[in-house]
């Protein structure tokens, strides 16, 4: 996010730059003194966090546990019932 938004100079026109704490900035063309409006800088949003629809597949890394613990279930299930 840029430091500096550009206000015009009431005198000629020119892009006059200033940082967000600045109460005046000078034209760098004219040399007019520009009073500058309080303005806060924009607020970036907080990221939404995402919440899956009741019919959305569940996250890979959901199903890959699913996988790999019913896997291990059978081969238990299996090795247990090879030995008895």
């Amino acid at each position: 996010m840029p430091d500096a938004v550009v206000v015009t100079c009431p005198r000629c026109g020119a892009g006059v730059e200033h940082g967000w704490s600045a109460q005046q900035a000078q034209c760098r063309y004219c040399g007019t003194l520009v009073d500058l409006p309080h303005a806060e800088p924009p607020l970036v949003p907080e990221p939404v966090p995402h919440r899956p629809l009741p019919d959305e597949p569940p996250a890979k890394s959901a199903y890959a546990a699913r996988v790999v613990g019913l896997s291990l279930v059978a081969l238990l299930v299996g090795v247990t019932a090879g030995v008895g």
